[in-house]
């Protein structure tokens, strides 16, 4: 028990250090599109959804299988799993993309885009995390020995 705190079975550092910089990306975007949005005026408005299917892409992708699943980066199931994904963020962009163009008011301030686009990276990186689950190999258990 170092420091009086009871150690983590499953930590990783590396793993930890990945999730910090997909975080880093993320406050990045944040600033940038903050930034871009006070600055734009109505007609520079029609590239903003692109900035927003950019950071979603980055965030989505970057904490799924960047922070959590970089070591299985050469195994054909972990490629069968973005594959899988595309379809799901294909139809979150458009949901993304749809939500810009039908309420521009709302989607051009700044911390309210924020919190739509963290709320459907957050959604749909649950659900990433299931599709990899789905796909991913199960563990192969040797014959069980009857004690």
């Amino acid at each position: 028990m170092p420091f009086g705190y009871a150690e983590e079975k499953d930590f990783d550092l590396a793993k930890e250090q990945r999730e910090d910089r997909v975080r880093y990306v993320l406050y990045g975007v944040g600033a940038l599109l903050l930034v871009i949005g006070f600055l734009m005026n109505e007609q520079d408005r029609v590239w903003l959804p692109i900035l927003d299917a950019f950071g979603l892409t980055t965030l989505c992708y970057g904490y799924a299988f960047y922070a959590h699943e970089r070591q299985h980066v050469r195994k054909l199931w972990l490629w069968k799993a973005v594959l899988a994904t595309i379809p799901l963020h294909l139809m979150f962009l458009a949901g993304l993309v749809w939500w810009d163009w039908r309420f521009p008011h709302l989607a051009h301030m700044g911390f309210v885009f924020a919190f739509v686009l963290l709320a459907a990276c957050a959604v749909e990186t649950a659900l990433m995390k299931l599709i990899i689950d789905r796909v991913r190999p199960k563990p192969r258990s040797g014959p069980e020995s009857v004690t």
